[in-house]
């Protein structure tokens, strides 16, 4: 801008108006700004040789150096910023390191795609992500010592309301499922946490710090949730199913054994559907389901590369994940289907499969495949030449 002012003659305004017009480069050079960029261009050129004597040449190799630094000049007050902000983040990463990778968790809780990417890259430092813990999460990503990792915090759970997760915070910890639904004296004590935030709890599985369920006397969340959802009006009157008058006339025993008993060989949820409700809870993928690591270590040992991996124009064989599947049809009215797949790596792209998909290719099912990944065309393969690693 002073180079414009002093050689070119140009005005402080022109000047600053000349920074924005080169610092603009991803717009056409057609068109209007390609235009003020010429008409600079002259009047930097003109002006510099009628006011200051300058030979075209010299300005015009001025101008293309201008020019040319724009592209990738940054302001200097703006990388000294970013420089200490860089050796305060690399100093608290060396010395407080679970402290700074809890706090760009909780920077990046309210973007998924961000927070995979997050998770992705502290999983590959040797960390665990755990999912929600009714006793051990809080308001904000935290490191768990006693889990050995990091636990999201109960507000990142849908359904669960501010005043329902303070009701829990105030409550906890919670022992057993009699201790966390009635106070010493049978009685129902929540009023904030509701039906709904009790169904998330279960369907995000938050509530392994019950004793009946390490102890093995519940099996699995979806029992927990039928027993606690599908009795929630029963449960409510007292821990005997009645009002604590009417158990102590008829000597009722707690009604919480009977439905333990009841729902004794519940069948879990499937791998896909814990997928998919942690996905809508969470806004987030468990990666422990998506890629089981018992799987995962199969397919390193195998040498098994993902086909977001494979190198242009190679061939061979490649895992992949569904994240949907879109259908398609040719001119010729030849059907295929574009796959978008990810893999543990938080890597994203597509996959064209030629002819009818299984029912079974649904998101989050892993599969294996003979494909071919063409330079101009992208990765692609037949619906013959897939099966299912993981449904």
């Amino acid at each position: 801008m002073l180079l414009a002012q002093k050689l070119g003659g140009f005005t402080p305004a022109e000047s600053d108006k000349l920074r924005k017009t080169l610092v603009k480069m991803s717009l056409d050079t057609m068109g209007k700004k390609g235009g003020e960029r010429e008409e600079a261009r002259v009047k930097f050129i003109t002006g510099a040789k009628e006011i200051n004597g300058v030979p075209e040449h010299v300005s015009q190799e001025l101008w293309e150096r201008i020019e040319f630094f724009s592209v990738y000049g940054f302001n200097k007050s703006h990388a000294v910023a970013y420089a200490i902000g860089s050796y305060y983040a690399g100093w608290l990463h060396t010395y407080y390191e679970t402290d700074w990778l809890a706090t760009i968790l909780q920077s990046e809780n309210g973007n998924p795609k961000n927070l995979a990417k997050a998770i992705s890259e502290i999983k590959a430092m040797g960390y665990g992500v755990s999912t929600p813990d009714v006793n051990e999460s809080g308001l904000e990503w935290v490191w768990s010592d006693k889990k050995k990792s990091f636990i999201p915090p109960l507000t990142s759970i849908k359904g669960l309301g501010k005043n329902a997760v303070k009701e829990i915070l105030q409550n906890r910890p919670y022992t057993s499922l009699d201790q966390m639904l009635f106070d010493e004296n049978g009685k129902w004590y929540h009023s904030k946490l509701n039906k709904t935030g009790f169904a998330a709890l279960c369907m995000t599985e938050s509530l392994d710090a019950l004793e009946e369920m390490w102890k093995g006397e519940i099996q699995n969340h979806k029992q927990l949730h039928d027993i606690i959802i599908e009795n929630y009006n029963t449960l409510r009157k007292s821990k005997f199913g009645m009002t604590l008058r009417q158990a102590e006339k008829t000597g009722a025993g707690p009604i919480l054994p009977q439905l333990i008993e009841q729902t004794a060989g519940t069948e879990d949820w499937t791998r896909i559907e814990k997928l998919q409700m942690y996905q809508d809870m969470c806004s987030a993928t468990r990666d422990d389901l998506a890629f089981p690591e018992e799987l995962m270590t199969k397919i390193r040992s195998a040498n098994v590369k993902s086909v977001l991996q494979m190198d242009p124009g190679e061939k061979g064989i490649a895992w992949f994940c569904v994240v949907e599947t879109i259908k398609k049809t040719t001119k010729n009215k030849k059907v295929f289907y574009r796959v978008k797949i990810t893999d543990e790596e938080s890597n994203s792209g597509w996959l064209r499969v030629w002819g009818e998909i299984p029912s079974s290719m649904e998101p989050y099912s892993i599969w294996l495949t003979n494909a071919s990944n063409d330079p101009n065309w992208g990765a692609s393969t037949s619906s013959a030449k897939i099966r299912p690693l993981v449904k």
